[in-house]
């Protein structure tokens, strides 16, 4: 059977991005209210359509906050060392984001 139907190729008008926020892990205090302003206000939007606007137009922003979830190791971290290179491996009992060998002071270290 042949196509009568001639295909049709359109142009997106809405360009979707999901967007995560992460906070500082190293915070305090994180302030979702705060974060959700600075995303979606004049500021941040004036900065994206200044680059983006003439190509796709104006842009828009949703914000929504996530509720965290208590999450624990399954199997607890443990780091196995190499000449130039460490591995470290562990899982937790729910999907999510994890930190790992994260440090607060950025250091190097020489054998």
């Amino acid at each position: 059977m042949l196509n009568t139907t001639a295909n049709k190729t359109t142009t997106p008008t809405d360009y979707k991005i999901s967007l995560f926020i992460q906070p500082d892990p190293f915070a305090k205090k994180v302030d979702n209210a705060a974060t959700m302003s600075s995303a979606t206000g004049t500021s941040s939007l004036a900065a994206i359509n200044g680059v983006t606007k003439a190509t796709y137009g104006d842009m828009t922003a949703k914000a929504a906050t996530v509720a965290e979830a208590k999450v624990i190791f399954a199997k607890k971290p443990a780091a196995i060392g190499g000449t130039k290179s460490i591995t470290i491996a562990g899982s937790t009992d729910a999907a999510g984001y994890v930190y790992c060998a994260v440090a607060k002071t950025a250091s190097r270290r020489f054998r």
